[in-house]
Order: C-alpha cells, then sequence, then structure tokens
C-alpha cells in the first residue's frame, strides 16, 4: 500500500478533517462507503450535549456567592504554553480578560482561584485555575486541567 495522505488544518477539533481522511482511506482501501460527515456532526452534537450537562454539574458545585482573591492584579501578566504558546491575562474594569490566540475573553470567577473562560468553540467554557507562589503572584495558570502556561516577562 504507497498511499500518504496529509490534510492540514488549523482548527480542532476539525471534523471535516477527519471526514476528508476517512473517506480518502476507504475509497484507497475498497472499504464501505460512509458519510463520514454526518457521523462525525451526530458525535459531535452528542459530545455538545454531554459538555454542557457537565458544565451544568459543575457549576452547581460553585458555592452561591464565592468572591474572588482580593488582589486579581497579582495574575495579571505574560504566560507562555509550549503547547499554545502566548498568553496574556489582563486586569481591567476590577475584571481578569486572557487574549489566547484569536480569543479573547473576561474570565468569570468560578471559587479560589479558579476561572472560567467563555469560548465560541466546542469547549464552550474552558476552566482555568491559577497557582501562587508564597507571595502571592500567579506563576502559571493550568488550562482545562491539562495545559500549563508559565508565566514570563513581557518581551
Amino acid at each position: 500500500m504507497n498511499l500518504g495522505i496529509v490534510i492540514f488544518s488549523n482548527l480542532h477539533p476539525a471534523t471535516l478533517v477527519e471526514a476528508a481522511l476517512f473517506s480518502i482511506a476507504d475509497i484507497f482501501i475498497g472499504g464501505e462507503v460512509r458519510d463520514w460527515s454526518r457521523e462525525l456532526l451526530a458525535a459531535i452534537k452528542d459530545y455538545k450535549a454531554k459538555m454542557a450537562e457537565s458544565q451544568k454539574q459543575r457549576m452547581t458545585m460553585v458555592p452561591a456567592g464565592a468572591k474572588p482573591p482580593e488582589s486579581l492584579e497579582k495574575f495579571a501578566g505574560f504566560y507562555e504554553s509550549n503547547a499554545y504558546g502566548k498568553a496574556t491575562i489582563l486586569y481591567e474594569d476590577g475584571k481578569l480578560k486572557i487574549k489566547l490566540g484569536r480569543i479573547t475573553s473576561f474570565l468569570r470567577h468560578l471559587v479560589g482561584n479558579m476561572f472560567l473562560m467563555n469560548t465560541s468553540s466546542i469547549l464552550r467554557s474552558i476552566p482555568i485555575s491559577f497557582a501562587t507562589n508564597n507571595s502571592g503572584n500567579a506563576d502559571k495558570f493550568t488550562l482545562y486541567g491539562v495545559t500549563d502556561f508559565i508565566r514570563v516577562e513581557e518581551k
């Protein structure tokens, strides 16, 4: 089998990319013809519904009237991740705002050093938690409990 397939995309998840890849592979190996776009769209809709339900459950665990840390300014700064590149946390009008790639979003406080970043992506609301040092300044933040952004000096 001498086939190489490369499909580039800068969006994830990009089900159109996967649908094209699977369709080409099916044709090449003589597999059954499937409507990968329809199947993947159904899977994404199911995933979105599960994520929405999970988000509702997370929000019920947030104590009513939870107050953010007293000095949000200590979270503001420049951060970097090996996976996602640069992020900037700004302090504006008494709130935190994140700039990450094409996303700019105010952060909604949950509890302690945990916030939610609202996006228009499939993930909708993404939790962010800050880790602070002994002086209370943020050293890093963790996006979705998986990816760390380490604080760096402005370049």
